[in-house]
């Protein structure tokens, strides 16, 4: 906690925290999802496949007790993560790794840290899992009930339940600041295969039944899920994605969910993430990579990075080694302005 005192001059303790009772889950049984998926899904064949994987997810842990614990910051503190607020101190990198991966996500615990697996998130929990979307987060929504459900639980008629961006007058572009949450100790019981999210695979074909159950996990696995939102990118266009405000919003969201994460942990923490914000939100590839390592220096974390092609995590990594100490004389400020004037590749997605 030192290190972001240091950075925000504020006490990262001041959390707001959902056990499964509050968040209505009745007996452990876990239905708001699915509730939620016949009334808003119109494609029918996402909506059968999407029924069928969660139908069958959730009978894995129908009969045990439902433990996930969602937990975000108050509503004062998550104010407290807008550049303005801390972007003249110093750059303090502390000691941290990081590696990439071009796989997908192995959701398998590192010895000595506590994994947090993020949700590529839209500006609300689930994003499009109960309507027509499966990208990445859908998908995950998909294979932890408990995820699925604590989207639902608070969706309403504007299909928008727990935000995980919000408005501020003050916030960076495009007028919101990061709103970041934990689901903690849920239950991921479906091993959704790597086809099915390609190429609207799960909307051109209808999946049978024997099919469907061939996935489910025969024990489920306890996960950590980061929620977070990265910033709309108005263009793919480089200078766009290079602008202050944009480069400031990205690198600040993943301030306040690394910290998140870190204030929630007992332990040193791992996130794992990857190309967030990288596709239907058009930001570059190469900038989320250096950004969340810089991020996660900052914070004191440890960072895996996935789905990301080994061609294109070289590239960034020569990047990063661009940028060069003394440390001790460099703003966040600064040290971004360095980052947004490096000689990006054009191929940014």
């Amino acid at each position: 906690m030192e290190l972001m005192k240091m950075t925000l001059g504020m006490d990262l303790a001041k959390m707001v925290e959902f056990n499964p009772k509050e968040l209505n889950w009745p007996d452990g049984e876990l239905n708001a999802g699915l509730t939620h998926l016949d009334k808003d899904c119109q494609d029918a064949n996402m909506r059968a496949n999407k029924k069928g994987i969660m139908s069958s997810a959730y009978q894995v842990v129908k009969n045990q007790p439902v433990s996930g614990v969602l937990s975000g910051f108050d509503s004062e503190t998550a104010k407290m993560f807008m550049p303005n607020k801390y972007f003249d101190n110093a750059f303090r990198p502390a000691a941290s790794y990081h590696s990439s991966s071009s796989g997908s996500y192995n959701y398998q615990d590192a010895a000595k840290v506590e994994s947090f697996w993020v949700d590529f998130s839209d500006a609300y929990l689930g994003g499009g899992v109960f309507r027509n979307g499966f990208l990445q987060e859908e998908a995950m929504c998909c294979e932890i009930p408990e995820l699925a459900n604590a989207a639902g639980l608070r969706w309403d008629d504007k299909r928008k339940g727990f935000h995980t961006r919000e408005p501020a007058e003050d916030a960076p572009t495009p007028g919101l600041y990061p709103t970041p949450w934990i689901l903690r100790n849920a239950l991921r019981t479906y091993d959704i295969p790597p086809e099915w999210k390609k190429d609207n695979y799960i909307t051109k074909n209808k999946l049978n039944t024997t099919t469907i159950e061939s996935h489910k996990r025969t024990n489920a696995q306890r996960v950590n899920v980061l929620a977070m939102a990265a910033p709309l990118s108005q263009s793919r266009e480089l200078t766009h994605q290079l602008g202050q405000a944009l480069v400031d919003d990205l690198f600040n969201t993943f301030v306040a969910a690394f910290t998140l994460a870190r204030e929630t942990a007992k332990q040193p923490v791992l996130i794992n993430s990857g190309p967030i914000g990288t596709g239907d939100f058009h930001n570059n590839r190469y900038l989320v990579y250096v950004l969340q390592v810089l991020a996660a220096q900052e914070t004191g974390v440890n960072l895996a990075l996935w789905y990301y092609p080994d061609a294109v995590a070289s590239e960034a990594e020569k990047l990063l080694g661009m940028l060069k100490p003394p440390w001790e004389k460099t703003t966040i400020n600064y040290r971004l302005n360095d980052v947004r004037n490096l000689p990006w590749p054009t191929d940014s997605t």
